[in-house]
């Protein structure tokens, strides 16, 4: 059997390499060996956060492995660099092929992230990068699309066929939006348009990259500030489990509308 090395992370860009093995590469000639690696919490997390968290991951490669029956599947986890850590993997099984996705970064629809440019400059077997930027297009967004003011939200798990993220409502000014998880974990997201890249990945204002995990039980109130621009920010609210469903309700008030006046003085 040839084996087929595949990196994940959980996000839905490296989720879209299994499609393509589906597709492309028998379960007769292939098996399929899944890594996922954690670069931090080997070092910053305490003992008792490092075992959760190793426990996800290792839930979530169960997941995936439960996605694929026809192919025999073998699982890894490890902590250290993401680079090294795979083509290490990769020599001590001796794949014939890694199979990866060029970013799971959000932004980096065309160009290749840290992690792919390691993998590519160091393997010794073929590497193959699945065009996933399908995914991320305006006009292909495949998430749920809400409008009104308020309303409960069901998201699927990452594997399901079905929606597992959403847009909310959005508009210029400073805004209000009070989530209640009633269950799961999501993940709440607020991206400016980046016309170098066509893509909803930079910051506002500059800002420090950030999102805001809200797990179940959990009220978050999240005041954002959105200026004109050449397209409307978004505001995505992301299922963060692989299976299982995540519900919440959501509630936008808008504090304070901005107009040009306004935008030009500041």
């Amino acid at each position: 059997m040839k084996k087929i090395l595949v990196p994940v992370d959980g996000t839905m860009r490296s989720l879209t390499v299994f499609k393509q093995i589906k597709k492309s590469f028998s379960p007769k000639v292939f098996e399929v060996f899944l890594i996922m690696v954690h670069d931090s919490f080997e070092y910053t997390l305490t003992r008792i956060g490092s075992e959760e968290k190793l426990r996800e991951m290792e839930e979530k490669l169960n997941s995936i492995a439960s996605s694929m029956p026809e192919y025999e599947v073998h699982k890894v986890t490890k902590s250290g660099k993401p680079g090294p850590k795979i083509i290490e993997y990769a020599d001590e099984i001796n794949a014939d092929m890694i199979i990866m996705t060029r970013s799971t970064s959000a932004g980096m629809t065309n160009a290749i992230g840290s992690t792919s440019k390691y993998v590519l400059s160091h393997a010794h077997c073929g590497v193959l990068f699945v065009n996933d930027t399908s995914l991320l297009s305006e006009s292909q967004y495949r998430g749920l699309v809400y409008k009104k003011e308020r309303s409960i939200v069901n998201l699927r798990g990452q594997l399901s066929l079905k929606h597992s993220e959403c847009l909310l409502p959005i508009a210029y000014g400073k805004l209000l939006y009070h989530i209640d998880v009633r269950r799961g974990r999501v993940r709440f997201v607020h991206r400016s348009f980046n016309e170098e890249t066509q893509d909803w990945d930079i910051c506002p204002d500059g800002e420090t990259k950030e999102s805001i995990e809200i797990s179940e039980g959990e009220t978050k109130d999240i005041v954002i500030e959105v200026r004109e621009g050449v397209k409307p920010d978004r505001v995505r609210v992301i299922n963060r489990g692989m299976k299982t469903e995540a519900v919440f309700s959501y509630d936008v008030k808008i504090l304070e509308r901005y107009n040009r006046k306004k935008q030009d003085n500041d």
